[in-house]
């Protein structure tokens, strides 16, 4: 290893990105090696190793390049930040985004089996089918397109259940209890209804119970529970459970239910409904009466005010807020306690280049209409009916949608206020911060003292030695 080889590895990452080591503060390689190792940390450049804060050093002029190029490599493996989507950053030089693929070539197909067949013995015939449903319940002001799986009458739903006159559960029933739980809706036909999200799933268990997944929205006089308890049931010779019912507790906890009836990704046991609904990796959901893509909780997050959120809060939470640092902001909430938000392009936010599928009549309009859409506070996608849009091709229409701001691009510079957790944890590293400055002020402010009185004395010495090299020389005039 060499010195030119030093040089060649420096020059090429000199505009580099590190994070300090030390104080884990972001600067770029050149400006630590020049500057910030020597001013902040004490590593002289010609008496120590800067990469390796001082564990190797050498006399004045002698630098051991053996140890030093090697030294170089590890540290940018090490503290080099090459990819700010790790950071939970993204790259702001660019002007526009490109669209999402995945979710602009998604085609909702209903009813696929996904390698499972029916049971042809079964004399339950609705257990395939629609059923107990009332679109006349929740009339839709904003239509998405058939494609994606929303259709007509989701934006509907979610309007419904933000009047709090229902009471909403997600139910789920297996087959052999199916025509029970038919036979005692029949009683409340008028005071209830099913949604048209449904799926059925077998659970991957060893048993493979065969039951449906349902989400059911009644009114609160209607004797619904005492049907449930009494009329609904089915015992198993095993011990089996026959169903199974959780209340819809908000807003995003419906969408996030729509969503999970409507993909093939379930954590479900067969057994039990969990409380907080999550996205796993087995694949135990067949038959889905309308498919949804997975960015659709993206898409249903912005029907009602704070469901983008919600979402950003489900994203994050468990996100380390070291890598935010350069980007926290100090805000103030309604009752002027300081909190901390960074913008949602810096948190790696993955649903940030789609395009809502909205009808193809629709426009976004910078006027303000009663057909609007939430983005996050109080920013508002604006929306017209244009008829003219719907002759364009579809490339077309979508270019044309995200040049109006369609997009959730558009709110990449909004604020995400961290979550308390995440609050304390930053305020900590704060305080954590302040205290290593301090520290590291008086480490410095001491040796400058110990530095002064070296000199003092050094400079008492030489004045001493002057004066007996002046006395010495007048004796040998003499």
């Amino acid at each position: 290893m060499s010195k030119a080889t030093y040089h060649r590895h420096l020059q090429r990452w000199s505009a580099e990105v590190i994070r300090c080591p030390s104080c884990l503060e972001r600067l770029m390689l050149k400006e630590y090696v020049d500057d910030h190792a020597a001013t902040c940390h004490g590593l002289k450049l010609n008496r120590k190793c800067v990469f390796c804060l001082g564990g190797e050093r050498w006399e004045l002029g002698c630098r051991d390049f053996k140890h030093i190029v090697p030294c170089l490599q590890r540290f940018m493996e090490d503290n080099g930040v090459r990819n700010p989507e790790e950071e939970g950053e993204t790259v702001e030089n660019e002007e526009e985004a490109t669209p999402c693929s995945e979710c602009k070539n998604f085609q909702s197909v209903p009813r696929q089996w996904f390698g499972r067949s029916r049971d042809r013995l079964s004399e339950c015939v609705n257990f395939y089918e629609s059923v107990l449903e009332r679109p006349d319940q929740y009339p839709s002001a904003i239509e998405f397109t058939e494609q994606s799986g929303l259709g007509r009458d989701v934006y509907g739903i979610v309007q419904r259940y933000l009047q709090e006159d229902l009471q909403w559960y997600h139910l789920m029933v297996v087959h052999e209890n199916f025509d029970n739980f038919l036979n005692a809706m029949e009683e409340i036909r008028d005071q209830m209804f099913l949604l048209p999200f449904w799926c059925l799933c077998d659970g991957l268990t060893l048993n493979r119970r065969t039951h449906r997944h349902m989400i059911i929205a009644y009114e609160p006089e209607a004797p619904f529970k005492h049907l449930w308890m009494t009329r609904v049931r089915y015992d198993f010779a095993d011990g089996g459970r026959g169903k199974s019912s959780i209340c819809i507790k908000s807003a995003f906890h419906l969408i996030r239910t729509i969503q999970y009836v409507s993909q093939r990704k379930a954590s479900c046991d067969g057994t039990r409904i969990h409380d907080e609904i999550q996205d796993d990796f087995a694949y135990s959901h067949f038959y889905i009466n309308r498919e949804l893509h997975e960015h659709a909780i993206a898409w249903m997050s912005t029907m009602f005010s704070g469901g983008m959120e919600s979402l950003l809060r489900e994203q994050n939470r468990n996100k380390n807020v070291v890598g935010w640092l350069q980007s926290v902001q100090k805000i103030r909430d309604a009752n002027y306690n300081v909190k901390y938000g960074v913008p949602v392009g810096k948190t790696g936010f993955k649903f940030q280049k789609c395009v809502l599928p909205l009808a193809p009549w629709y426009e976004p309009t910078e006027e303000t209409t009663p057909l609007q859409l939430s983005w996050i506070g109080n920013k508002k996608l604006y929306l017209r009916i244009n008829t003219s849009l719907m002759n364009l091709p579809y490339e077309e229409w979508y270019a044309h949608q995200m040049a109006k701001g369609n997009t959730l691009w558009s709110i990449r510079h909004e604020l995400y206020v961290l979550c308390p957790r995440q609050q304390n944890v930053l305020k900590q590293v704060k305080v954590a911060q302040k205290e290593m400055k301090e520290l590291q002020k008086d480490r410095w402010e001491s040796k400058y003292r110990e530095l002064e009185t070296k000199y003092a004395t050094l400079k008492g010495r030489r004045s001493g030695w002057k004066k007996n090299e002046t006395i010495g020389d007048k004796r040998c005039k003499l």
